[in-house]
């Protein structure tokens, strides 16, 4: 990624991506294109989406495509929130398929663990990991 920036590459898709935004008239943000390669099948959604709509329309798209499921567990929930750096609630509700309400009270018994720490967002949290680590050994 930072070689793309060094480079001008990363500049050159973004303006890509300007080019075909204004040839499309697309003035709304989040935008979707989703498209099928092997007919040139495309769809347009505009705004935010929840998953269940993104699922309708990759299996519209495909028979191929296979939901994985996730198992909740506090391990899982905290690999993904390692990854990202910082993760909604509403983000960890999605990916387990729970309620916001569940996935906000997991997220309060972890950071009661002091596994995470929660950041206080309008009316909602964002979450992140805690550096657990002592003499290269990190807990979970």
């Amino acid at each position: 990624m930072k070689e793309d920036i060094e480079s001008g590459r990363a500049y050159e898709e973004f303006m890509k991506d300007i080019e075909e935004c204004q040839e499309r008239v697309i003035t709304g943000f989040p935008t979707f294109i989703i498209r099928r390669l092997k007919d040139n099948f495309e769809t347009i959604r505009i705004g935010y989406m929840r998953y269940p709509m993104f699922k309708e329309i990759l299996e519209r798209l495909s028979n191929e495509l296979k939901e994985r499921k996730i198992e909740l567990s506090e391990k899982k929930a905290l690999n993904f929130i390692r990854y990202w750096g910082k993760v909604a609630t509403q983000e960890i509700a999605t990916l387990f398929n729970i309620s916001k309400y569940q996935a906000c009270s997991l997220l309060k018994e972890m950071e009661r663990k002091g596994l995470i720490e929660s950041q206080k967002a309008g009316n909602d949290y964002f979450w992140k990991a805690k550096d657990n680590c002592e003499a290269g050994v990190c807990n979970i």
